[in-house]
C-alpha cells in the first residue's frame, strides 16, 4: 500500500521540491501551505506521516504539531525549519516529535527520517 506523506510548509519552494523527492519515492503526497489548509487536509484524508515547518503565520508548527496529537497520537511528525535551529530542535525533543530537519532539506537525511517514520508507524499498526 502507498503511504501518505502531508507536507506543510508556507514556502511554496520548499512545498514543491520535498514534493519532488518524496515522489520520487513513491509516496502519495499531499501539501499544504499553511495551518487551516493542514488542518482541513487531515480532517479528510488518512495521513501517514507529516512534515510540518515549525515557522509559518497564523497557524504555525508548534500549534499543528499539537492538534495532530489530539487527533491522531500515532501518526509520526517530523519538524522542520529554516530559523531559529535551537527552537525547532528542543521543540521536536520536548514534544516527541519523531525527528527534525534543518532547511534546506537534502535528500540524503529526508529518505532515512521519512522510510524510518513510516517503518514505525506500520509497526505499531501491527501490535
Amino acid at each position: 500500500m502507498n503511504k501518505t506523506i502531508l507536507i506543510v510548509d508556507d514556502e511554496l519552494y520548499i512545498l514543491d521540491s520535498m514534493q519532488r523527492m518524496l515522489s520520487a519515492l513513491k509516496y502519495s503526497i499531499l501539501t499544504a501551505s499553511s495551518g487551516s489548509e493542514a488542518l482541513d487536509i487531515l480532517a479528510s484524508n488518512e495521513v501517514d506521516l507529516i512534515i510540518v515547518d515549525i515557522r509559518m503565520p497564523e497557524i504555525d508548527g508548534k500549534k499543528i504539531f499539537t492538534k495532530v496529537r489530539e487527533i491522531e497520537p500515532d501518526i509520526p511528525v517530523i519538524i522542520i525549519t529554516g530559523g531559529d535551529i535551537q527552537d525547532g530542535k528542543s521543540f521536536a525533543e520536548k514534544h516527541g516529535a519523531f525527528g527534525f530537519l534543518e532547511k534546506p532539506i537534502e535528500l540524503e537525511k529526508l529518505k532515512p527520517l521519512v522510510d524510518s517514520a513510516l517503518g514505525k508507524k506500520q509497526n505499531n499498526a501491527h501490535r
